[in-house]
């Protein structure tokens, strides 16, 4: 009685680097990024709306802009349709800001 892994045909390098000891293929999980929102913590996935950012804080693009914090200290409005890439190194930071103030 022959093996059955003798019949198989050999695996690439890619193949056998993306399973597990047993030799199953795990399943593939997106990659997740840490960001702080008004400094609450968030794991998201890249790339992630202005609008869906503030969701995650129960807050709305009609009301409230989003910023990002840079290194330095300055701070850049960011436009509501635009997808943020969250894949460089650290933790992004963003504060939401009203978009009305009302002084007094």
């Amino acid at each position: 009685m022959e093996n059955e892994t003798q019949n198989q045909a050999p695996k690439s390098p890619q193949e056998q680097a993306s399973m597990d000891a047993k030799g199953h293929n795990p399943e593939v999980r997106p990659k997740l990024y840490e960001i702080l929102v008004d400094k609450h913590p968030f794991k998201v996935a890249s790339p992630e709306t202005v609008a869906g950012i503030l969701k995650l804080v129960d807050k709305t693009v009609d009301k409230w802009h989003l910023q990002i914090k840079l290194k330095g200290g300055a701070r850049e409005i960011l436009d509501p349709d635009k997808k943020i890439n969250l894949e460089r190194p650290g933790i992004e930071r963003f504060e939401t800001v009203p978009k009305e103030c009302d002084n007094g």
